[in-house]
């Protein structure tokens, strides 16, 4: 028993949280951008437009649909006026565990916070 208290010490003390990882593929099931009013998914058309309209903001030109935007950190600039541009467009991002989800991508529950639409009901 005490070595079992003890490797579960050691886990919690590490920051290693058996209890919070998902591999990443699992975690797009529990977080969508969804319409306010129906429940449906973003359309490809919406979310593609958005993208292209946040890509385009980062790099302070228009971009073409296959450029890359230079690294992660532009990447991730692209989050809060993706989620401004889908919010205004009427979509609300969906998030069914929203502890598990955000432990693990903090940066999109930032970005998204004033965009989040909380659901634990609704199985996917």
């Amino acid at each position: 028993m005490n070595k079992l208290m003890v490797i579960f010490l050691i886990l919690f003390l590490s920051g290693c949280s058996l209890i919070f990882y998902r591999e990443p593929y699992t975690l797009n099931r529990y977080a969508d951008w969804v319409n306010a009013n129906t429940n449906e998914s973003v359309s490809n058309d919406d979310f593609g437009f958005c993208y292209s309209k946040a890509k385009s903001e980062v790099m302070g030109r228009p971009v073409n649909e296959d450029e890359d935007i230079g690294g992660l950190d532009n990447y991730y600039k692209t989050y809060p006026i993706l989620g401004k541009c889908l919010y205004e467009k009427g979509y609300r991002f969906k998030v069914k565990h929203f502890i598990v989800y955000c432990y693990n991508k903090p940066r999109e529950c930032k970005a998204y916070r004033n965009y989040m639409k909380l659901d634990f009901d609704t199985e996917w």
